[in-house]
Parts: structure tokens; C-alpha cells; sequence
């Protein structure tokens, strides 16, 4: 979606597009924190919960096909300009080696967002289990601690 949002915006809106696709993908991840221990209450079983993801999934990825079929339509018709040496061999290879020649704010910022999501990753992975065993608290209030990490 980044690939399509970046040549659907000027480069002056490109900023606020990003950081709202993205903050509307933290606010899903939310939700999914919130609402799975509620389904999975209804009959006592994954399956519910399961099968509401893939529904949900299954509605992103066909949402998806009609971005791609819309930024087509609108790049055949000509409103829409689309570089074509995105995907050229020397693209990818300047991008692969030219790497060592970023900035160092660059790496730091690289380092620390990977430092940053995999401490959450791991937070979130062993936080319902412990919160349950050790302090006492249901499926349900768990959850509403583990929102706050992904938003």
C-alpha cells in the first residue's frame, strides 16, 4: 500500500498519507486485542475468532486488489504517472549496496524502531500469560493491557 499511496499523493501530503494508513493499521491491531477474548468467550473455542481473522483478512486482501485495480484503470487512462524504473536491476542493486552511504540518524532511527517492535513483539507475546497467572487478571483485562503497546 505504501508503493501505491506514494504515487497517489504529492510529495508534500506524502507524510500525513503514511502516518495515517499506518495508524489505522495500530488501531486494527487494537481492536483484535479487544474483541478476540470476547469471541472466544461466546462457545469456548478458537474457532470464532479464528474464522472472524480470516474473514477479516480475507476483506483487507480483496480491499487491496481494488486499490491495485483502481491505480491501473487510472495509470492506462493517463491520471495517474507511474515511474517505470522502480523495479530496474540498477535500482535494486544501488538501494541493496548504497545502503553503508545513509546517514547516521538514518541507522539510529533504523536500530531503535527494530530494538523498539521487537521488546513489544516480545512484551506482548508472554504479557497475557503473565498478567493472568501472577497478578490474577481475566483473558479479558489482559487484553486492554496489551492495546496500549501497539498504538
Amino acid at each position: 500500500m505504501d508503493g501505491y499511496l506514494s504515487f497517489w499523493f504529492p510529495p508534500e501530503d506524502l507524510g500525513v498519507a503514511f502516518a495515517i494508513l499506518h495508524t489505522i493499521g495500530r488501531c486494527g491491531t487494537a481492536v483484535h486485542f479487544v474483541a478476540m477474548p470476547y469471541l472466544y468467550d461466546i462457545n469456548h473455542s478458537l474457532s470464532l475468532p479464528l474464522w472472524t481473522a480470516f474473514f477479516v483478512y480475507g476483506a483487507m486482501t480483496l480491499l487491496c486488489l481494488v486499490v491495485i485495480y483502481m491505480s491501473n484503470k487510472a495509470e492506462r487512462e493517463g491520471r495517474l504517472q507511474v515511474p517505470k524504473s522502480e523495479g530496474d536491476v540498477e535500482s535494486i542493486v544501488s538501494l541493496m549496496f548504497g545502503c553503508r552511504f545513509y546517514s547516521r540518524p538514518f541507522w539510529i532511527l533504523a536500530v531503535l524502531c527494530g530494538l523498539f517492535y521487537g521488546a513489544m513483539f516480545i512484551f506482548t507475546s508472554i504479557a497475557s500469560g503473565l498478567f493472568q497467572t501472577r497478578f490474577g487478571f481475566d483473558k479479558i483485562e489482559t487484553g486492554y493491557i496489551n492495546v496500549p503497546a501497539h498504538i
